[in-house]
C-alpha cells in the first residue's frame, strides 16, 4: 500500500513539473507570438498560422495534462486502489513518459488482502473490543 502511494508520489510530481514546463513554453510561445505580430505590422505581411497552431496545441495540451494529474492525486489518496490503466496510458503518451511509467506500475501493485486484514493497525482495533 505504501509503495503504492510513493509511485502516485512520485508521478504526480512529474506530472506537475511537465504542467510548469508547458506553462512555459506557452508563454515563450506567445511572446513570440506578439514579437512576430508587432514586426508584420510595421515592415510587412507575414502570416501567423504556424505560431497560433502552435499556441492552440500547448492551450489543448495543458487542457489535458491539469485533469490527469488530478487524477493522479485523487488515485494517490484511495484507501482502495482501482484499475488506473487508462490514466498511465494517457500520462504516458500526452503528458510525461517516466509519470505515465510510475503510474502503470502503481497499477500493477495490489495489496494482498491477507496483510492488510493482519497489519498492526487492524489488532490495535481488535484489541479495543476485548
Amino acid at each position: 500500500m505504501k509503495d503504492r502511494k510513493k509511485l502516485y508520489k512520485v508521478a504526480y510530481i512529474f506530472q506537475i513539473i511537465s504542467c510548469v514546463i508547458n506553462l512555459r513554453y506557452i508563454l515563450l510561445t506567445y511572446s513570440l507570438f506578439i514579437s512576430v505580430y508587432s514586426i508584420a505590422l510595421n515592415v510587412y505581411s507575414v502570416n501567423l498560422g504556424f505560431v497560433i497552431v502552435l499556441l492552440a496545441f500547448c492551450f489543448i495540451q495543458l487542457a489535458w495534462m491539469i485533469p490527469m494529474t488530478i487524477a493522479t492525486k485523487n488515485a494517490m489518496n484511495e484507501v482502495t486502489p482501482k484499475n488506473h490503466l487508462a490514466l498511465g496510458i494517457c500520462t504516458l503518451l500526452f503528458q510525461s513518459l517516466i509519470a505515465g511509467i510510475f503510474i502503470l506500475v502503481a497499477n500493477g501493485t495490489r495489496v494482498n488482502p491477507v496483510e492488510e486484514e493482519f497489519n498492526d493497525e487492524n489488532r490495535r482495533n481488535d484489541l479495543d473490543y476485548i
